[in-house]
This record gives structure tokens, sequence and C-alpha cells, in this order.
């Protein structure tokens, strides 16, 4: 028994245990927890609202959670929200511990970075390089085909709506490739107000037997396959702080007219 971390890796167990046609797109609403230091922003106890595809590695479906995260924003009068888009193929070969620093940019700046990848025992020159290769990265070719769809088909315009940034790492490990967080606006350093992206390996971790071998048949999808790559990508906003933004009266009013 454990205090639920988020709406995603449940998702991913129920689609590998109940196996329900292809694509399957849902959306979510509840409390979740973090062993959080509470401060602005920041609660060990908070309510999500996921939505996700699962079963479609279509770059169309990366593009409609953009779309559909920034049509929730100007509804609610949300005007200066944008979404910062990168890959997380950007950062193959380097560790987790090194992602997880990097993500920290825009909150603990570069020498901050630098001074938690030194601790995590690089050279300070090893540090310095790998914190301007990432910066110095381009949109991948997915991010490039992506980057069309919202512009040719969902009009919206890169530097206004969504915009590139090589330093978004996300923290949680089950990400492959698309990753996304929402700004209220353009100031990098403001607190997110959800985040996500594409994890194509998390539900084939819950299909394959434990690697210890305590794995049990319920562990199989039912139609006696298993070893699938599932491919699935969704977003999640924190509503918490959407309300800290705007007052309860201005959310109910702007969702229900």
């Amino acid at each position: 028994m454990a205090l639920r971390y988020d709406l995603t890796v449940p998702l991913a167990r129920y689609v590998a245990a109940y196996n329900p046609p292809f694509p399957f797109r849902r959306y979510q609403i509840g409390q979740v927890f973090r062993g959080e230091n509470p401060q602005k922003g920041r609660f060990r106890e908070f309510t999500q609202f996921d939505f996700d595809t699962v079963g479609s590695a279509d770059l169309e479906e990366d593009a409609l959670v953009v779309r559909v995260t920034l049509r929730c924003m100007r509804d609610l009068g949300l005007k200066d929200a944008v979404m910062l888009i990168n890959d997380r193929t950007n950062f193959t070969n380097l560790p987790i511990e090194a992602i997880r620093a990097i993500d920290k940019i825009n909150k603990i700046g570069e020498e901050g970075v630098v001074a938690e990848l030194v601790a995590g025992g690089l050279s300070e020159d090893q540090a310095k390089t790998a914190v301007e290769k990432i910066r110095s990265q381009k949109p991948t070719s997915n991010l490039e085909q992506i980057f069309k769809i919202l512009t040719e088909k969902y009009n919206l315009k890169e530097g206004v709506d969504f915009k590139f940034d090589p330093t978004l790492a996300r923290g949680l490990d089950y990400y492959t490739g698309t990753i996304f967080e929402l700004k209220l606006d353009q100031d990098p350093t403001s607190l997110a107000v959800g985040g996500g992206g594409r994890y194509d390996n998390l539900i084939g971790a819950f299909v394959y037997p434990s690697p210890t071998g305590a794995g049990t048949k319920k562990e199989y999808l039912p139609d006696g396959s298993h070893g699938r790559q599932v491919p699935a990508v969704g977003f999640s906003f924190g509503l918490d702080r959407l309300l800290e933004t705007l007052s309860l009266d201005e959310v109910v009013k702007k969702l229900t007219s």
C-alpha cells in the first residue's frame, strides 16, 4: 500500500491489465501525493487533471496534447501562457542524475547546475561542457514535425504559444520522447502549472514479469501476449497552482460559459 504518486502509472497498469482497444484516450482528476518541502506552489497533496492517448506513436497525438492544453489556457483567459517543448532524446548518454540537475537550470541557474554536477562526480570542466552542449541542442526531427503541425494545422505561433527549450528535461524517468512544460508567461523562472510528454516504455514495465522472477500471470495481458511496446503521450495540470492564479469563481465561470 502506498500514497498515489501520479495518475499516469495507474493508467499504465489499467491498460496492461485490461488491454482496451487503441487508440485509448481518457482524462482523470484525482488527488496525488509527493514528498515535497511545502512552499509557494508546492504541496504534499494536490489535485491533478490528466489526459492521455495510449496506443498511438503518431506525432499528431503529441501536437494535439499541446493544442488542447493551450486551448484550455486561452479559455481560462491566460493569454500569455506558453508551452515549453523538448525531446528527451536530446539527453541520450547523459546519466539520469545529470538530467535532473539540468532540469533545474531555470530555478538555480547555470552555476547551481554546474555545482550540482560537480557534487555528483563530474569535474568542473566536464560539468560546464555538459551544460553548454545541452544549451546548443537543436529541435530533433520529431520536434520539427510537431512544430509544423502546430503552426500549419492549429495556427499556433512558435515563440508565442510554444517554444523549444533545450534545457527542459522533466524529472520523471519514464519519459522517452517529447516532453512538455506549461508556464503562465514568458518568464522561464516562473512555476510550471502542468507538464507531460511521451512515455512509450512505461506500460511495458507492467506487462513483463518482474526481473526477480516474482512475476505472476496477472502481469501479462489478457490476450496472452507480453513484451509489447505500447506508445503513449499525455499531459497533467496542477489544479492547485491554477487556482492560485485565478479565483475559483473565475475558473467556474470561464469553464461553464
